[in-house]
């Protein structure tokens, strides 16, 4: 099952999109789902379009009168797709999941020309961009993701796209270009601030490889200074805020966006990886005061739940790393000292 949720914005002129504006409608079949307004009971129909301009559907399909379109083009809505992706898509699945990459990709593009449904399509073909940026085939992710971007003007996938078709860019080293897609993927206020916040993501990491570090953590600090904490744009920009700032020197101001995402997202995911942040500025000290500071936030890193592994392996190496330094201090006494030890091996 897909689930999709659409927020009703005012919606800005396609000229700040890679193309020109056109109707999204498709030929292909209506998918079957159940539409659910947020002020409403659930919908069983079929789905024509879905796009940011809300969603068209049909009811009483297979029924005994003519079905009928409807649409919903304001207010929250949640749509949930039944299963219905076809034999090309599961194969490419099962090629990612076999860590397959590009074969998984030109699989997914197999199935954006065999599918019968738009969400079907639109998913496979920002999954073959994916996956060929993820195996480094750099060429084929842009190929891909601009004619998808160019295709789907208003699909709730471009800001998707458009953040892997940026990342693409500059992994291939066309800065300028990458640059050009953040710019356009930050415009794209009708999407939400999850989508102009990755778009000034996006720019921030090009200015910090073009040494620019002072550039993007200025950036960022404009649109992370506007997101609610609780939204995971937030948490993402917090985190970018932080590597620009230590980047560009400013460790003070670095170690307040730490506090802030550590304490003010609500998502333990991302709390971690602050806690995390936190640690590693404290770690390289010699004072006792900041290794045990150091140890804490490593540690809480590792508990919280929701710690994606890269991060809990970090944590680990900084707890321990610290430990030693811990092992080493004089004027810790020998149960002190244990306690610490015990405490890294129950990690």
């Amino acid at each position: 099952m897909i689930v999709r949720r659409f927020f009703a914005a005012a919606l800005l002129p396609c000229a700040l999109l890679l193309c020109a504006l056109g109707s999204t409608l498709s030929a292909l079949d209506p998918a079957p789902a159940t539409i659910t307004p947020d002020n409403g009971k659930s919908i069983e129909g079929a789905v024509k379009d879905e796009s940011i301009d809300g969603v068209v559907y049909l009811l009483n399909v297979g029924g005994a009168g003519p079905a009928v379109e409807a649409k919903l083009a304001a207010g929250k809505y949640r749509i949930e797709y039944r299963d219905v992706r076809e034999l090309e898509y599961l194969r490419a699945q099962k090629l990612e999941e076999s860590g397959k990459l590009a074969d998984a990709a030109a699989g997914y593009l197999e199935a954006v020309t065999k599918t019968k449904f738009q969400f079907v399509k639109e998913t496979a073909q920002v999954a073959a961009g994916r996956l060929y940026l993820a195996a480094k085939q750099f060429d084929p992710a842009i190929k891909v993701l601009t004619e998808f971007a160019s295709s789907n003007p208003r699909s709730l996938k471009l800001p998707d796209a458009l953040d892997l078709l940026g990342r693409a860019q500059q992994a291939k080293g066309d800065l300028d270009g990458a640059l050009k897609t953040f710019d356009a993927l930050s415009a794209l206020t009708v999407w939400g601030p999850a989508a102009t916040a990755l778009g000034q993501i996006g720019k921030a990491a090009v200015l910090t490889e073009q040494k620019k570090p002072a550039d993007a953590a200025g950036v960022l600090a404009v649109v992370f200074a506007k997101l609610p904490s609780e939204d995971e744009a937030f948490a993402k920009a917090g985190l970018a805020l932080i590597a620009a700032q230590l980047a560009a020197g400013n460790t003070d101001a670095a170690m307040e966006t730490v506090r802030r995402v550590a304490y003010a997202s609500p998502l333990p995911a991302y709390q971690a990886r602050a806690h995390l942040a936190w640690a590693q500025l404290f770690s390289d000290k010699a004072d006792l005061a900041s290794l045990t500071t150091a140890f804490d936030h490593a540690c809480l890193a590792t508990a919280l739940r929701g710690a994606d592994l890269s991060t809990r392996t970090e944590a680990l190496r900084v707890a321990r790393a610290v430990n030693t330094k811990l092992q080493a201090d004089k004027s810790l006494t020998d149960a002190i000292k244990l306690e610490y030890k015990n405490y890294v091996q129950r990690l």
